[in-house]
C-alpha cells in the first residue's frame, strides 16, 4: 500500500484530507465496516468514515419542479445519479407518493428491494414511471420521490440510507373523451330535442384495426320535436380561468330533407357556428373553445332543425373536452 497504512490499532490512516470533503454537495458521512485480508494477517472490524454526495432523485421531464402530464400512454423516467459507495447487487427502493382525490396516500413503487444492476452501477439508476399510474393522482398533487439503499451488497445487511427526497407538482392537462363503443351515452344525457326513446340509437361503424367494433349515436329524429339540446352534460371538474376546446364529430345519415343543422353550446352560449350537414360520406368536426368561469359548465350538442319525420338524420361520435 502507498497512500494508506493499515494497522490493527488505528484501522485506516490517510496521508491527506480527501478532496471530497471540500465539495459543497456532500450530504452524508458514511461509516463503512470492512474486513481486510493480507498475507499472514486478517484485520477485522475496521471502521472508517468517508464523505458521500447523495443526490435527490430526479424526473428529467419536469420543468422547474412541475411535471406536466398529457394522455395515458408511455412513461416518464425517474433517475438517481451515481454515488460513491454504489455497487451492483445493493438493494434499492424507489417510490413516488402523493394524495389521491379522496385524501388517502398512494405510493407507486418503482423499486422494492430490487438489486442494482451492472448498468445501474455504470450509468446510475433509471426506472420508468407509467403515465397511467400518474393519472391516478388529481391535478396539482404534490409528489414526493424517495430513494433508499443499503451500504452492504452482500454478506450482511447494512444500514438503510435514505437519499434526500425531491418534490414535484403534477400538472395534468384536462381531457375527457366519450366514444360510444360500449353502446351507452356515458355521462352524457339525452336532451329534450330527442324526446322519444326511438330518436337516439347506436349504429355500428364497423370493426377497427384492433378488432373491436366501433359505434356511433344515430339520431333518426323519430319525432317532430327535434329543436334544442340533443345531448347535454354538466361538468363539475373544470378549472376557472382555463381555456378548453369542445368538439364533436357528426355526419349526415340520409339524403331526405330537411338537412341537419347542428352547433355546440356552453352554458347556453354558442361556441361554434351552425353547421349544415350535406355529405353522407364525410365526417365533420364541430369545434369551439371557451374559458371556464368556474369549475362547472353545461355543454350541449344543439339541433337547429325541428322537423325530422323523413330527413334531419345524422350520426354523432367522439365528444371531446380538453384543455388547450
Amino acid at each position: 500500500m502507498t497512500s494508506k497504512q493499515l494497522t490493527s490499532k488505528s484501522g485506516i490512516k490517510c496521508d491527506q484530507t480527501p478532496a471530497a470533503l471540500e465539495r459543497p454537495d456532500v450530504t452524508k458521512v458514511m461509516t463503512i465496516r470492512s474486513t481486510v485480508t493480507r498475507v499472514c494477517e486478517v484485520i477485522t472490524d475496521l471502521h472508517f468514515s468517508v464523505p458521500v454526495a447523495l443526490s435527490k432523485p430526479k424526473v428529467p421531464e419536469a420543468v422547474e419542479e412541475v411535471l406536466e402530464l398529457r394522455g395515458d400512454e408511455g412513461s416518464v423516467a425517474v433517475v438517481v445519479e451515481k454515488w460513491g459507495f454504489m455497487k451492483a447487487g445493493q438493494p434499492g427502493w424507489l417510490e413516488v407518493t402523493g394524495l389521491l382525490k379522496d385524501g388517502t396516500s398512494h405510493t407507486v413503487k418503482l423499486m422494492d428491494g430490487e438489486p442494482l444492476t451492472d448498468t445501474d452501477e455504470k450509468d446510475g439508476v433509471s426506472r420508468p414511471l407509467l403515465r397511467k399510474e400518474l393519472n391516478k393522482f388529481p391535478n396539482k398533487t404534490e409528489l414526493t420521490v424517495v430513494f433508499r439503499t443499503t451500504v452492504d451488497a452482500c454478506c450482511e445487511d447494512g444500514p438503510v440510507i435514505t437519499f434526500p427526497e425531491s418534490k414535484y407538482t403534477l400538472r395534468k392537462y384536462y381531457r375527457d373523451l366519450t366514444h360510444f363503443n360500449d353502446r351507452t351515452f356515458g355521462r352524457w344525457e339525452v336532451g329534450p330535442a330527442a324526446p322519444d326513446p326511438r330518436d337516439l340509437t347506436f349504429e355500428s361503424l364497423g370493426v377497427a384495426n384492433d378488432g373491436t367494433e366501433n359505434y356511433a349515436v344515430r339520431n333518426i329524429t323519430y319525432t317532430d320535436k327535434n329543436l334544442g339540446a340533443v345531448l347535454h352534460r354538466g361538468f363539475d371538474d373544470l378549472e376557472s380561468g382555463t381555456t378548453y376546446a369542445f368538439s364533436a364529430r357528426v355526419r349526415r345519415y340520409n339524403t331526405a330533407d330537411p338537412t341537419p343543422k347542428l352547433s355546440l353550446k356552453v352554458d347556453n352560449a354558442a361556441i361554434t357556428g351552425i353547421e349544415t350537414l350535406t355529405d353522407l360520406n364525410k365526417w365533420v368536426t364541430l369545434t369551439g373553445t371557451f374559458v371556464a368561469s368556474s369549475d362547472s359548465a353545461l355543454l350541449v350538442l344543439h339541433s337547429h332543425e325541428r322537423n325530422g319525420m323523413t330527413g334531419n338524420d345524422y350520426l354523432i361520435d367522439y365528444l371531446l373536452v380538453e384543455e388547450v
